[in-house]
């Protein structure tokens, strides 16, 4: 049902599974799912004709965030493939882990100018940053690497011998799916888009792959202009979907993050981070202290517990540790 994505999470410091569910898919195979790989966050897709959707998102009773239309395209794969139209005007070189720097710098440069794939969520940005997310992103693409994995192209594209993109997908029962590709934004408005997609029908082709078919942001008009073009027809449509499983109340809700300065005032220290902790409809009544500053000062971490399953009041508890074990907490009680 869903992939933990083992460098992207070792990037971003927190665990991140990947999916794409079909619609029969059912609350309590995912909490399972979820709660057994102790992830933190599940980036699927998720069919848009789904009815229920949005009632079986509601049951997960986690936070989730919708972001993008996602209109996936499909081609069946013939012989009349196997023909360039006109000689391609870029090349590809077949990723195989050797040039990882230049590809997470590749995908960093290009990638992260797509704002209609770089949304921003709430759910997210509290523990990762932007900067964070660009390399998890980057890390995510080194994973697909054909000399570790054949179902797993991934190919940097050069103009007369630089490197000015990359695509990359994978080989299923399905057919080959593109998952990722970008041009470094000095290179875009030259249909280069056209000249990935002739080689991917090619090479399908050659692999005996019946089937090619990509995803596509619904906001992206270049990019679905350029699936127009190579008859690459649009199927069905799909949500792009965060569920912050962090914050769930199928399980203790913990969010962990390293101590960065020593607060000399714990009081003060608290209403300057609460934003990361509690929605705008909350204030805040009391502190409930079993820690001082001083004792605060020698935490190597502190863990952060947000329950979000009660109506009108939520208590946040913020657990400091050293090396390992508590050595004190804090009882932040808000109230709608």
């Amino acid at each position: 049902m869903i992939t933990f994505s083992a460098k992207e999470s070792g990037v971003l410091g927190v665990r991140i599974a990947r999916g794409v569910l079909n619609q029969s898919w059912q609350p309590s195979q995912l909490q399972q799912a979820a709660l057994a790989g102790e992830y933190d966050f599940l980036r699927l897709k998720l069919p848009s004709n789904d009815e229920q959707v949005f009632v079986k998102l509601d049951a997960l009773g986690m936070h989730y965030c919708i972001h993008s239309i996602l209109v996936r395209n499909s081609v069946a794969i013939s012989e009349a493939h196997s023909k360039l139209l006109r000689d391609l005007r870029i090349n590809f070189e077949l990723f195989d882990g050797s040039q990882e720097l230049a590809m997470k710098q590749l995908v960093k440069d290009s990638w992260g100018a797509r704002t209609a794939i770089n949304y921003y969520n709430p759910n997210f940005r509290h523990w990762v940053s932007y900067e964070q997310e660009m390399e998890g992103s980057a890390a995510y693409a080194c994973e697909f690497n054909y000399s570790l994995d054949p179902t797993m192209p991934n190919w940097i594209v050069k103009l007369d011998g630089k490197p000015i993109g990359f695509v990359l997908g994978k080989v299923s029962d399905e057919g080959f799916e593109g998952i990722m590709y970008s041009i470094l934004p000095e290179y875009r408005g030259h249909n280069y888009a056209e000249d990935i997609m002739m080689f991917l029908k090619k090479w399908c082709f050659e692999q005996g792959i019946a089937t090619f078919y990509n995803d596509v942001v619904f906001q992206n008009m270049p990019s679905l202009k350029s699936i127009v073009t190579e008859s690459i027809v649009p199927i069905e449509t799909y949500l792009n979907v965060t569920i912050s499983s962090l914050l769930g109340t199928t399980k203790l809700p913990v969010l962990e993050f390293e101590v960065t300065e020593k607060p000399q005032n714990l009081l003060q220290w608290i209403v300057a981070h609460e934003h990361h902790w509690v929605g705008a409809a909350f204030t805040l009544k009391s502190i409930n202290a079993a820690i001082n500053s001083e004792t605060l000062n020698t935490a190597t971490k502190l863990w952060v517990s947000v329950p979000i399953n009660d109506t009108d009041r939520k208590t946040i508890l913020i657990r400091a540790t050293k090396q390992g074990s508590s050595i004190g907490v804090v009882y932040l009680n808000y109230l709608v």
